[in-house]
């Protein structure tokens, strides 16, 4: 059913007169974000385009930057890891995941999951959304991720965590 505001500030919209498991608006928004992402990384990889992307390392607090696709083959939805099933993997020339992007609505990556990314040392990217205004985050070159689980800084060969420079 179309739906038309007589106020300005909402725009016209397709509704259901009931959600269903089926259709919810955060299905909604986390597949279209998901395809549009998808879609975008695809091009980027057929043309041989850098895809930049910019984050706030959770780690050393500095302010990385980097191609995410330097080392990407190609891009998979849904792609079955045995253990999770990211949104989107990105997977170096011999299918192994280089990393994987998790689109985040309502509920975060299971604990699992994050595990198995941290033990095989995969890339994780989570483009946390609040609402479909978030779409337009697609726009922006750099790409900004809410979390990348990713420094360039080296490890400590003893305790594992990234060392901050000097």
């Amino acid at each position: 059913m179309l739906r038309k505001s007589v106020r300005q500030l909402r725009r016209p919209h397709f509704a259901h007169k009931h959600l269903t498991q089926n259709c919810t608006p955060e299905l909604a928004l986390h597949f279209s974000f998901k395809k549009l992402l998808y879609n975008k990384i695809s091009h980027h990889l057929q043309d041989t385009l850098p895809l930049e992307v910019e984050w706030d390392c959770s780690f050393c607090h500095d302010k990385h930057k980097g191609n995410l696709l330097k080392k990407v083959a190609s891009a998979k939805l849904e792609y079955d890891l045995t253990v999770c099933k990211p949104d989107i993997a990105l997977l170096d020339p011999s299918e192994k995941p280089i990393a994987v992007v998790e689109v985040v609505v309502t509920h975060l990556p299971e604990n699992s999951a994050l595990q198995f990314y941290d033990a095989d040392n995969i890339i994780l990217l989570q483009f946390k959304l609040r609402n479909d205004d978030d779409i337009h985050i697609l726009d922006r070159a750099p790409l900004l991720p809410s979390f990348v689980n990713f420094c360039f800084n080296p490890r400590c060969s003893k305790c594992g965590h990234f060392q901050l420079k000097k």
